[in-house]
């Protein structure tokens, strides 16, 4: 189950079930529990990262759409301290809490990217999304959870309709704005 906020039963018990299935000592939403002890909830991606896809010879770029958008860099032949990671933007956490709000509250997230695929993008909604002071910082960054907020999402839906876009102009757009968030 993917949310925002505290830790709720689906995430306990998938974590519950992993770890009995495994035989493994398993961490469930690592980043939320920092963050409810005064930590950061900064990326943890890095070194599981290097284990996995770093080449002796060749530098790779990771790029992680979850509940926020990071790009791991990791250089050819480098030791895993050496791993550039950073959040470039909002991730699942930003749809999901659009989804919610354009659907009065029915829908969690938008199934397989049914509605943002039927939309149209806005280069006007995706530009005033772009001037969001987090785009402005350079990496290393972290997304806090006020970056991209419930206040965030309902201007961004105020900025939508004044412009007379659907919900479904919104979803796509905001689909949009993640790959910009990466290349900015």
């Amino acid at each position: 189950s993917v949310g925002v906020g505290p830790l709720t039963i689906d995430d306990i018990q998938t974590g519950q079930l992993l770890a009995e299935q495994t035989g493994l000592t398993t961490v469930v939403r690592f980043a939320d529990r920092d963050r409810a002890l005064g930590g950061r909830g900064t990326p943890l991606s890095c070194h599981p990262d290097w284990l996995l896809f770093h080449h002796p010879h060749r530098g790779r770029i990771l790029i992680d759409v979850g509940p926020s958008t990071r790009i791991s860099y990791l250089e050819g032949s480098s030791r895993p301290e050496k791993v550039i990671c950073f959040d470039a933007g909002p991730g699942t956490d930003f749809l999901d809490l659009l989804a919610l709000s354009l659907s009065d509250g029915r829908l969690s997230h938008d199934p397989s990217g049914h509605f943002a695929v039927q939309g149209t993008l806005s280069r006007e909604l995706v530009d005033q999304w772009a001037s969001h002071p987090f785009l402005l910082k350079s990496p290393p960054r972290t997304v806090e959870l006020s970056d991209f907020d419930d206040a965030f999402v309902q201007a961004s839906i105020s900025f939508a309709r004044e412009n007379r876009l659907s919900g479904k102009d919104v979803l796509c757009s905001a689909n949009h704005f993640l790959v910009h968030a990466v290349t900015k």
